[in-house]
């Protein structure tokens, strides 16, 4: 797996929607690959952080 084919396959992984054996080569390819472990990592803590941020609520008197 090249990084170009990684990347396209990157939210999937992400998700947990692909297939064991495509998981599977995308991590292999982690693991061989400094840049996209690191693109990997990045996004990973970026939404992490999202997720781990309380929902906003509008005020009462907030209008559109």
């Amino acid at each position: 797996m090249d990084c170009q084919v990684f990347l396209s396959y990157h939210s999937e992984l992400t998700d947990g929607e692909l297939d064991a054996w495509t998981a599977e080569c995308c991590r292999e390819h982690l693991e061989a690959c400094a840049s996209c472990a690191r693109y990997d990592r990045v996004l990973r803590s970026g939404l992490r952080l999202v997720r781990s941020t309380p929902d906003v609520a509008p005020s009462v008197d907030f209008s559109s």
